[in-house]
């Protein structure tokens, strides 16, 4: 914030103080060599707004000019020279030690400019100031020329262009535009009025800088990528009283790293690098403000400065009259006034900040909860690791070798004991794994609370986590890499390292080069390799999706925390192989289906003795022991750096490929294969292959109950219960070699659209579904309106439009970038062009028919039915929901609750209660049993409305939660988001499609069960005849051909010779009301086989099918209601609902509360006040007229009427 102009701000002869001479400046630069700021401090003092920066051609020299007062150019009653040569030549001379020219400047000592001349080959200086402009040209800070001219109409300013002199600067080469850039940026964003111009030749176009957002537009940047925790604060205060002058500027905010704060902190718009007061008083005043915001609801949590600074990004700027500075580099703000007055500064704004802005607030607090558990975790797993104690399971797996050169880790038990058979006891060690470990990209206290990762630190021997991502190789490396800093980097301490045997040393709080860095880097490196227990680190997981995704896992927990393993070439992946053959001569391994395939065509008779490999526990005797002699012979002379694994001679496998390939095998595994149900059937893999096998063994609802040991469903464990998640539903693939029963059928046939009445969830890799369940009178009225309508024909047609057209553009757009002369190709786009506007026309009809059906469809559906019950809120949103398969819709409990378990919303009120944030809330009583929700809560009827209560409630608890809507499913092999109308479209085909089938097969049926009618009435009729023709010719020959003859039926082939044969018929068959049964019979079948001809030739029918089945079924469970209310209430909860209403009186005093003596003569007058009106409680009654102002004499006091859930 600039100071204001004003008459008492002189800048003149008489405001420039000389206090000393120029001489040792050039045999002790290093004394002087400081910050100029010059044109900076005249933009805070107001009176510049804009500054140039410009470098020569071979940017050695440099010109600096900005549009401020210009320097005085009158003649100084001291040195009897003009100000300006005062200001170049005299040491301890300048506007700054008093404060007529300046409130607060960079600088005090008065030698910066005079310094600048000193030390420079060449320096002119140019100012300009009430239409004269003085030029003064200096060598090694000998003048050389002077000259002061009329420039009239000319704009005051100045201009200052020197070059560093080579023979004191002896490594001064050129000036870095880097470091320029990044100060002119600091310079930027500490002064949103200013606007600064860069060029870094005279010739190019200028870089301009200006920020008008300031500190909060910095915050932002520095975030820029960033996973970031509620809004940006600001905040800015000045104070000013007598000659003392306070400015603070702060902005601040969290992110989701485990960093140390990253502060960036300025005085009179100098970095201070090293903190200081300044620093020292935000970061306590933010402290107090937290930890008040986080013990409130955690009383027992110990929070210390640590955890409010780790993720935090903020930036301090202070100005001030007379700043003092410390520490070896004077980086260090010492005034100590300024602690205590940022310190309740900070404490004021950030307290209002967290008031306005509740949900940044609470991000912060769980933010500071989660960082000060990490801080609890590590320090009880230090003091573990510094007690000697060990992980239990690691006793168990370690090897007592006399070098340890390798460590496998290993999937499960079972392997785990495998390898420790099969293992070299002297160079091998085993790590076996249980179950998958977590994500490192994720939260770091889950990751670090890991047992798994815990063993396996402890194994590698990091036993001291907490150093994990503060060594100087996980901070600097990137920068490394990019070759580039982007800010100044400094240690903490001192860098000493070992190079051909002599010690060196890397200073500490000095700004670091890339040189310098570089070698902190590789120093460190060396240090953390010779830390780690083995050479060689072996990853072995099962050949099947789930040991790809454990290998994936490990090797993102290596890259993220150890990646100085990868770099050192300790790290391996096994690639077991997944398919074994065994010959007569030899054992095949295949690594995947190609290899297989071709050799199952190569050698057909080998078929039957494929296996396909379920663990590692079979092939770890080919990996291990004594026979991994070759293995480790490859492994030592590879080049570690590329990480290629080579598995033969002939075959390698780059490691990057190789984890991406195991992902991609994951990913696909779950989306298609675990997560996702079929659009058509509305199962997922896992639910249709539990299902199938019931329907192989027989067990279906129609049949009676059975005990099995075949399969064992355990529902708890499957779909979860009150404080349990749901279980993985892992290895439930068929067997590759399991050929007992029949093939599994890709979907299961279904007669109601189970999608949407069942509705279904799952996460998959990068995707998720979450389709709401639905009532089934609702699902059947819009599915059978939907057969019945006109519109599903359009929409069919349109469909198929285009279709046709996305092959015709396909078509098209293949052969625009062939060869061809220039008329040929104009045809060409022109044809491409006029199929696009043809194809956006039909999407535009198409757009508007999905919006018509989907409404009609939302009509009928109505919404989303949970089966315990509630009201679904914001009706009208539904529409475009449906339209577009996904969105959020908001439930709000009625009898029952839907998602919350039981248990864990009753442990919520309860809290609330304890806390006694809900005031009137007394308790609560949890009558819940078998399934049924009850839980009743008792309030103070007499003082607090249950309403209010109970909007409270829903703002605070699960009694209102969000249900995020995603229609994803898999139509073939591919997952996507359907519509409500494609959805209902997708089981519709299916249906007919299933009707066909199912006609198709019931009619090959009873044309078999027609043949073997007529065959029994023909043998009834005829049973004589043909008794005699058998029994009387001896050859199969003669009594075929005498058949034939005999029979006009047989010579038609109406009857087949083999039935009559075949046929076995008892006697009771010729009673005359058998043969009636026979000839109904046949009468029943013909007339059922002219439906299913029609069914099978005409779609019509087919739909007619499908409705006379949708509608019995509707009737069948006619009783059933919706148990959800569909209702247009916003979910947002009115906070003028959660207040009491109340009437009041509202007095209010303009002006501010200042000394003692003041508020207590303005409390004295308000009581006089509340006199004259007779005004003697708070109750509003006394007032004459609601609304009405009431003014005693001559003071600014006014009344007011109202009510507590009033605007004021």
């Amino acid at each position: 914030m600039p100071e204001k102009k004003n008459k008492k701000d002189e800048y003149g002869a008489e405001s420039i103080q000389v206090l000393e001479n120029i001489e040792a400046v050039r045999k002790r630069p290093g004394m002087y060599i400081g910050s100029t700021d010059e044109q900076v401090d005249e933009a805070v003092a107001g009176y510049c707004q804009k500054i140039w920066v410009t470098l020569s051609a071979d940017q050695t020299t440099i010109t600096i000019k900005d549009d401020g007062r210009g320097i005085p150019i009158e003649i100084h009653p001291k040195t009897k020279i003009s100000v300006l040569r005062t200001i170049f030549e005299v040491l301890h001379s300048g506007g700054k030690f008093d404060n007529k020219a300046y409130k607060t400047s960079g600088g005090l000592h008065g030698v910066g400019v005079t310094v600048v001349n000193a030390l420079s080959r060449f320096l002119r200086v140019e100012s300009s100031r009430e239409g004269k402009t003085e030029t003064l040209v200096y060598e090694r800070g000998k003048l050389i020329s002077s000259q002061i001219v009329n420039t009239a109409g000319r704009n005051n300013g100045v201009l200052v262009e020197f070059t560093p002199d080579p023979e004191i600067f002896k490594e001064f080469t050129y000036f870095k535009v880097e470091i320029i850039q990044r100060r002119l940026k600091e310079v930027a964003y500490l002064n949103p009025n200013l606007t600064l111009y860069f060029a870094t030749s005279p010739t190019v176009e200028p870089i301009v800088y200006h920020f008008t957002g300031g500190l909060k537009s910095w915050i932002e940047e520095i975030h820029t990528g960033k996973a970031t925790l509620g809004e940006v604060f600001y905040g800015a205060v000045v104070e000013e009283k007598n000659s003392e002058y306070f400015q603070l500027s702060f902005a601040f905010q969290y992110n989701d790293s485990y960093d140390k704060n990253s502060t960036r902190s300025f005085c009179n718009n100098i970095r201070t690098g090293g903190g200081g007061s300044h620093v020292s008083g935000f970061e306590s005043g933010l402290f107090e403000v937290c930890k008040e915001l986080v013990i409130k609801d955690n009383p027992n949590l110990d929070i210390e400065l640590m955890d409010v600074l780790v993720g935090l990004t903020s930036i301090v700027s202070v100005r001030i009259k007379d700043p003092e500075f410390a520490g070896q580099t004077k980086d260090r703000l010492a005034n100590r006034e300024v602690r205590e007055k940022t310190k309740r500064v900070t404490q004021e704004l950030v307290s209002g900040f967290f008031q306005d802005n509740a949900a940044t607030a609470k991000l912060i607090k769980e933010k500071i909860i989660d960082n000060a558990k990490l801080r609890l975790h590590l320090k009880e797993e230090q003091d573990i690791f510094q007690g000697g104690k060990k992980s239990l399971d690691l006793i168990k797996v370690l090897s007592s070798s006399e070098e340890n050169e390798e460590i496998f880790f290993v999937e499960g038990k079972s392997a785990g004991g495998s390898a420790e058979e099969g293992r070299d006891v002297k160079t091998q060690t085993v790590l076996a794994l249980q179950g998958k470990p977590p994500n490192a990209l994720k939260l770091v206290r889950r990751v670090l609370q890991n047992k798994q990762i815990h063993n396996i630190l402890l194994a590698l021997g990091f036993a001291d986590s907490k150093g994990l991502l503060k060594n100087n190789y996980i901070r600097f490396r990137p920068r490394i890499e990019r070759q580039l800093l982007d800010e100044e980097i400094v240690l903490p301490e001192e860098f000493v390292y070992e190079e051909e045997g002599e010690k060196k040393v890397v200073p500490a709080d000095i700004p670091l080069n890339l040189e310098q860095l570089t070698v902190v880097v590789r120093e460190t490196l060396k240090d953390l390799l010779g830390k780690s227990n083995f050479k060689k680190i072996i990853l072995m997981a099962d050949p099947d999706d789930d040991g790809a995704h454990i290998v994936v896992l490990l090797m993102t927990f290596i890259f993220r925390y150890l990646p100085y393993l990868i770099e050192g070439g300790k790290v391996f992946v096994a690639v077991p192989p997944f398919y074994r053959v065994q010959s007569k001569k030899q054992v095949h391994y295949f690594y995947d289906d190609r290899e297989l395939e071709v050799y199952r065509q190569n050698n057909p008779r080998e078929e039957r003795k494929i296996e396909r490999i379920k663990g590692c526990e079979r092939i770890i005797q080919e990996l291990m022991g004594t026979k991994s002699d070759k293995r480790k012979e490859y492994l030592e002379r590879r080049d570690y750096r590329e990480a290629p694994l080579t598995i033969s001679e002939d075959k390698k496998i780059n490691l990057i490929n190789l984890l991406l390939v195991n992902l991609l095998r994951y990913a696909y595994a779950v989306v298609e294969d675990r997560a996702l149900p079929n659009v058509h059937d509305g199962l997922k893999p896992v639910q249709r292959r539990i299902l199938f096998a019931f329907y192989q063994m027989g067990i279906m609802p129609s049949k009676s109950e059975v005990t099995s040991a075949n399969i064992v469903v355990y529902g708890r464990g499957n779909f979860g219960y009150d404080k349990n998640p749901p279980a993985a539903m892992r290895y439930t693939k068929n067997n590759y070699d399991d050929t007992k029963g029949k093939e599994e059928p890709v979907i299961l046939p279904t007669t109601l659209p189970n999608l949407l009445l069942n509705g279904s969830s799952g996460i998959a890799v990068g995707m998720t579904a979450n389709i709401p369940p639905h009532h089934l009178g609702g699902t059947l009225t819009a599915t059978i309106n939907l057969i019945r309508s006109p519109e599903l024909i359009s929409f069919q047609g349109f469909q198929e439009e285009l279709r046709l057209k996305d092959q015709q553009i396909t078509v098209i757009d293949s052969k625009r970038e062939g060869e061809m002369d220039v008329n040929a190709k104009q045809l060409i786009e022109e044809h491409y062009n006029q199929l696009i506007e043809e194809r956006k026309e039909i999407e535009e009809n198409f757009s508007q028919l999905k919006k018509k059906i989907n409404q009609a469809l939302v009509n009928d559906l109505q919404g989303p039915d949970f089966p315990t019950g509630g009201y679904v809120l914001e009706k009208e949103k539904l529409p475009s929901i449906y339209e577009k398969g996904e969105g959020t819709i908001y439930l709000r409990a009625k009898v029952q609750i839907f998602s919350p378990q039981e248990s864990t919303l009753v442990a919520q009120i309860a809290e609330i209660i304890k806390d006694k944030r809900i005031s009137g809330l007394k308790k609560i009583v949890d009558y819940s049993n078998r399934g049924v929700t009850d839980i009743r809560l008792e309030f103070d009827s007499q003082q607090h409305d249950g309403q209010i209560i109970l909007n409270k409630l829903y703002k605070s608890t699960q009694l209102q939660i969000n249900f995020s809507v995603k229609m994803r499913a898999l139509v073939g092999d591919n997952p996507r988001v359907f519509s409500l109308t494609e959805i209902l479209q997708a089981f519709i085909s299916n249906r007919l499609e299933n009707i066909r089938r199912k006609s198709q097969f019931l009619l090959k049926e009873n044309e078999k069960e027609l043949v073997n009618l007529n065959t029994r009435i023909f043998i009834i009729n005829n049973y004589q005849e043909i008794a005699e023709i058998i029994k009387g010719y001896p050859t199969e020959e003669e009594r075929h051909g005498q058949l034939e003859q005999r029979f006009v039926e047989i010579k038609q082939g109406k009857i087949k010779i083999e039935n009559i044969l075949s046929m076995s018929i008892s006697f009771r068959q010729f009673t005359p009301e058998k043969q009636v049964d026979l000839v109904q019979g046949i009468i029943k079948l013909k007339g059922e086989n002219e439906e299913l001809g029609q069914l099978i030739t005409s779609e019509e029918k087919r739909k007619e099918k499908l409705i006379a089945d949708l509608e019995q079924l509707k009737k069948d469970y006619e009783k059933d209601e919706r148990r959800t209310q569909i209702i247009s209430d916003s979910h947002l909860i009115d906070e003028r609902k959660a207040i009491t209403p109340e009437e009041i009186i509202v007095i209010l005093s303009q002006g501010e509360k200042n000394s003692k003596s003041e508020t207590s003569a303005k409390e004295v007058k308000l009581a006089s006040y509340l006199n004259i009106y007779k005004i003697n409680t708070l109750d509003a009654t006394n007032v004459p007229s609601v609304g009405k102002e009431l003014k005693t004499r001559g003071e600014n006091l006014a009344i007011i009427k109202s009510n507590r859930r009033d605007d004021l």
